[in-house]
């Protein structure tokens, strides 16, 4: 009777490799059959070994291996609901097209390195108009100074250094959208290791290790990251855009600096500024870095700039990863394990 269930196993064992390549489902059920392998073995071995105790500990993880079958029919009928009922339902509201799941439209909303539109794509493209327009011609501004001569005595002019302190918060203003356009990329990737990685590979290994009572603590936290990343994060994507959505915040009006060309050799005198130049080095006047100031503080920068890279960026790519680590805790302690993520909340 034993040689029969264990040729039945094996069988049952080569029978999913005919499956298609990182379907979950054939993964996690070999998964479990393998699982199952190895309590056959190790109950065989306790015959072996004449240990009624542990035949007894191994019959107990058999009921084991049943409740992960019951968790792997529960995952298949969530993702079948959620694709056939809650996903088109809960995307046609946030502008998904029929047909598409939460993951991918959150991937689509987020856009990617090479994507044209979406999220990324339009952070790209106000950080670099924002770099070549105010960053780089204040930049060159504040470094513009003149020097004049006469019979031997030489004075030097810096009329413009005193934009030495809008380019610094120009500066730093730029390295935050940076910030921003890095938080936004790895939300990307991260949304991408939950499509082909998280359920495909982690959900099949944690449901083998929850088959075994050393390694279920270990098993029952990689089924909630895999679960919580493939289900509610891509979820929190799609919230937060729909929150950032209800408020309707223009383009910014980014700003413009004129500045003279800085490859051009020699000395720049009065007559060589272009007539629409932002600062004169020859003119100590306190009026071009006013000026300069009043632009980047203008309403129309200012308040969208803040929305669209410090909301719709950071504070939205934050608030979706405490949505999914919070549901990873509730996952862990379902099926079997006490796991503390509020370390990893206040990380983020």
């Amino acid at each position: 009777m034993m040689r029969k269930l264990l040729l039945f196993v094996l069988l049952a064992v080569a029978a999913c490799w005919a499956a298609e390549p990182y379907e979950w489902q054939a993964l996690s059920i070999m998964a479990v059959f393998v699982a199952f392998i190895v309590l056959v073995i190790l109950y065989m071995l306790t015959y072996l070994a004449n240990s009624p105790e542990m035949r007894t500990m191994v019959s107990s993880e058999m009921y084991q291996v049943i409740f992960t079958l019951f968790i792997i029919a529960i995952f298949i009928g969530v993702e079948a609901f959620s694709a056939e009922v809650i996903g088109p339902a809960f995307g046609l509201d946030f502008g998904a097209a029929e047909g598409q799941n939460q993951i991918d439209y959150a991937l689509e909303v987020t856009g990617g390195p090479d994507a044209s539109d979406g999220l990324i794509a339009y952070q790209w493209g106000e950080m670099l108009s924002f770099a070549n327009n105010v960053v780089s011609p204040l930049g060159t501004l504040s470094a513009l100074s003149a020097r004049c001569s006469f019979l031997g005595f030489s004075f030097g002019f810096a009329g413009c250094a005193g934009l030495a302190v809008p380019f610094a918060s120009a500066s730093l203003a730029m390295r935050v959208l940076s910030t921003s356009l890095l938080m936004l990329n790895s939300q990307y990737f991260l949304l991408k290791l939950a499509q082909g990685f998280f359920f495909p590979v982690l959900l099949p290994v944690g449901l083998f290790l929850r088959s075994f009572h050393v390694t279920r603590g270990a098993g029952a936290l990689l089924i909630a990251i895999a679960a919580a990343f493939y289900f509610m994060y891509p979820v929190g994507v799609l919230v937060t855009k729909g929150m950032a959505d209800m408020v309707d915040y223009p383009d910014p009006d980014i700003p413009h600096f004129e500045a003279p060309d800085p490859t051009e050799a020699g000395e720049i005198l009065g007559v060589d500024l272009p007539p629409d130049v932002d600062c004169n080095p020859f003119d100590n006047d306190y009026k071009y870095t006013k000026s300069a100031m009043n632009k980047l503080l203008d309403d129309d920068f200012l308040q969208p700039m803040l929305f669209h890279f410090m909301i719709a960026g950071l504070l939205n790519t934050a608030l979706s990863l405490m949505i999914a680590l919070s549901v990873v805790g509730g996952l862990a302690r379902l099926f079997g394990a006490e796991v503390d993520v509020s370390a990893l909340a206040r990380m983020i």
